[in-house]
């Protein structure tokens, strides 16, 4: 039921708080700002499941061990790693600069 509720929770809240953050893309409109936030959150938790499966086919648990207790760099930094070429494209569509 957890990952069910982050999975359906996370965008929902992602894309409720958004609004807050409009100063940092103060050229977005909001219904632009809106969108980019709902991609972000699913392709965000579509990273998560992307590296998983990865991790299972090759059989490890984790990335590495450099950061204790996070399951290694890559599993902290996997979401962000897959939505960023996404989210530049984004930007890149509306004209951000």
């Amino acid at each position: 039921n957890k990952t069910l509720a982050g999975l359906v929770g996370g965008p929902i809240l992602t894309v409720a708080i958004s609004p807050l953050f409009h100063f940092a893309l103060p050229e977005l409109s909001l219904p632009e700002l809106l969108l980019a936030a709902a991609l972000l959150a699913v392709l965000g938790s579509a990273g998560d499941l992307i590296a998983s499966a990865i991790k299972r086919a090759a059989r490890v648990k984790d990335f590495g061990t450099w950061v204790p207790t996070h399951g290694g760099v890559l599993d902290v930094y996997d979401s962000l790693i897959f939505v960023a070429p996404f989210f530049w494209a984004f930007l890149s569509y509306y004209r951000v600069r």
